[in-house]
């Protein structure tokens, strides 16, 4: 869910959430921090030493996507603040998931 946009995709959470620094992802083969890749808000890294206050990151496998431009939004679905987010309303939970054809 992109706040303001609609959903933009459903995945499946694959990892408990951690620190931002300690996260990698394996990219063309190699393995790499969120420090040397090349972040759409690089001030994502702000407070990376403080446990309490850096940003935590979930991976996810994603079941299917859309572009931004066709993200689907309607009347009464259930939002949140955070992208990403375990859906608990019935309604939009199946909206979504007739959305993208699950």
């Amino acid at each position: 869910m992109m706040p303001g946009v609609g959903y933009i995709g459903i995945g499946k959470v694959i990892e408990t959430p951690q620190p931002i620094k300690g996260v990698t992802f394996h990219v063309n083969g190699t393995e790499k921090g969120m420090e040397e890749l090349e972040l759409h808000d690089p001030d994502i890294l702000n407070d990376k030493e403080d446990l309490d206050n850096c940003e935590y990151v979930v991976k996810v496998e994603w079941i299917k996507t859309v572009p931004i431009e066709k993200a689907f939004k309607e009347k009464g679905l259930k939002a949140n603040q955070n992208a990403a987010f375990k859906l608990n309303s019935q309604y939009t939970l199946d909206k979504v998931s007739e959305f993208f054809g699950l």
